[in-house]
Formats: structure tokens, sequence, C-alpha cells
């Protein structure tokens, strides 16, 4: 897709992060944007920043687990520009901690962020795509998505559960002119690691930890060029490619790896009964 200032781009997450970093690589290129955050405040900086460079920007405040909301966000985008030509499904939560730790309504919660957020706002934005038989669908899934690693059960299957629906619905955009991108960033400078959970993300992945613009940089030239998926660093796809081709050597080497940076703890499993003899004790 040509990337200039006859195209419209939704952004979701786009306060802060990736999502900042790629509204505004989008907006050098003279996209214009509707910006979604949660909170209308939060996208101020992201609008000024966009707007600095003499391109249009609406922010749009938008909780993506709500229905109601995405599709007033969508309609508020394409009645403020007319048309829709790209969409960046890039709002996400994370977590990083040990099975039983991790709250069931942690696991409900990034569910309903990271996959049924990206599939509401991609299933709100479609019609107005095959309507005009061009477009362009961007998931910002992760690495995690590809190769899930120790302490990501809850951020792992919300991530796998997104490159699923990027797969599959590729099938049916390409015969309407629409393309679709799986965007695969491994750590990233970004406030998404300073949250409670990531007090013991090791020192190793964090090491190796890239700018927000890289992905957006990255991101813009795959949607110009039509990629069906890329990793950021590019090096993440060799991990994959031998993960698909050689899975135990690869299950191994990784094993080690964990071992190495103490991301594998010791099964703290619950009493069973436990939590029901805690509930008639109340």
């Amino acid at each position: 897709m040509k990337l200039d200032s006859n195209r419209v781009a939704i952004v979701t997450g786009a306060s802060r992060g990736i999502g900042r970093a790629i509204a505004v690589a989008l907006a050098r290129k003279g996209v214009r944007i509707a910006a979604l955050a949660r909170s209308l405040p939060a996208l101020g900086p992201v609008t000024d920043e966009v707007g600095q460079l003499g391109v249009d920007c609406a922010p749009l405040a938008c909780d993506v687990r709500s229905r109601d909301d995405v599709a007033r966000a969508v309609e508020q985008a394409a009645a403020r520009f007319g048309h829709i030509d790209l969409v960046v499904n890039n709002a996400g939560s994370g977590s990083y901690a040990p099975f039983f730790d991790a709250a069931l309504d942690e696991f409900h919660e990034l569910m309903q962020v990271n996959y049924f957020g990206a599939l509401y706002v991609t299933r709100a934005a479609l019609p107005f795509m095959v309507r005009q038989g061009s477009g362009h669908v961007v998931f910002v899934a992760s690495v995690a998505g590809r190769i899930a690693s120790p302490r990501h059960t809850a951020y792992s299957p919300t991530k796998f559960a997104m490159v699923g629906l990027a797969e599959s619905i590729a099938y049916e955009l390409e015969p309407h002119g629409i393309g679709v991108t799986i965007v695969n960033p491994g750590t990233v400078d970004t406030d998404f690691f300073s949250g409670e959970s990531f007090r013991d993300f090791p020192d190793g992945p964090r090491a190796m930890m890239i700018p927000a613009s890289d992905v957006a940089d990255v991101t813009v030239r795959a949607v110009e060029r039509n990629r069906f998926e890329v990793f950021v660093p590019g090096g993440l796809r060799f991990a994959h490619l031998v993960k698909a081709i050689m899975p135990a050597f690869f299950r191994a080497g990784a094993r080690r790896y964990a071992r190495k940076q103490g991301m594998i703890p010791p099964l703290i499993v619950p009493v069973p009964g436990e939590a029901a003899a805690r509930k008639l004790e109340k």
C-alpha cells in the first residue's frame, strides 16, 4: 500500500509505546491518524506530535474491550476523514508470572484486550475497506505469539490467538484488495515492562530491548511492501524457523536458556479444596 496524505489510519493504543511510535511514523508519510486509547487526555502528546508534522490527527477515547466503544470510535473516524485505509491493532496488556500466581481474571482480562480488542476493531473497520475495495490490517502481535516462554501463560495465548485470526482472515480479505500484516516484536523498551509483574523479568532479555521506533519503522515498510509477517529484530525469524523445523532441538535450547536466566520457577500448586475451605470459613 502506498502511504501518503490520501490515506487514513486507525491506530489503537496510540497514547504511548509502540502505538504512539507507529502513529508518528505513519504521519511522517502524510497519513492522517485516528488515534485511539482509553484516556482522551493521554492522547494529547501524540496528537501534538502528529500535528507538528502538519498532519491531521483525531484523538478518540476508546476502550477496545467494549464493542460499543469500538463501533462508535470507528464510525467517528470514518465520519471525520471520509474513509479508512489502514487499521493498526496495537492496544495490548502484558503479564509475567508463574501459572498459579496469575489470577484467572488476569487471563480473561488479557484475552479481552489483546485478542478481542483486535477482533472488535477489525470487524468494525473492515466493512469500510471492503466497500472501497482496498485497505490493510496490521496485527501487532509478539514473538511470544510464535514462541511461548516461561511465565507468559496468561500473555502468550492472547498473541497466538491474534496470529491465528490474522492468518485465517487474510485468505478472506485478499480477494477484496485488503492486505494483512503480522508484526512480531521481541522485547521493546516501553513501559509495558514496568508493571509489577515484570519486576522479576530477567536481565538477559532486558539487555536485548529495542526502541519502539524500530518496530514502527519495520511496520511502515511492511505495509508499503505488503509483507504478511515480520519479526523485529529480524533475527527472531530464524528462531521461529528453527522451532518449526527442529522443535525438539529448539525446546532443549530454550529450556537451557530459561534455566540460566532463572525464568523457570518452582511449581507451587494450590492445595485442592483450599479455596473452597476459605470460603466456608468466611
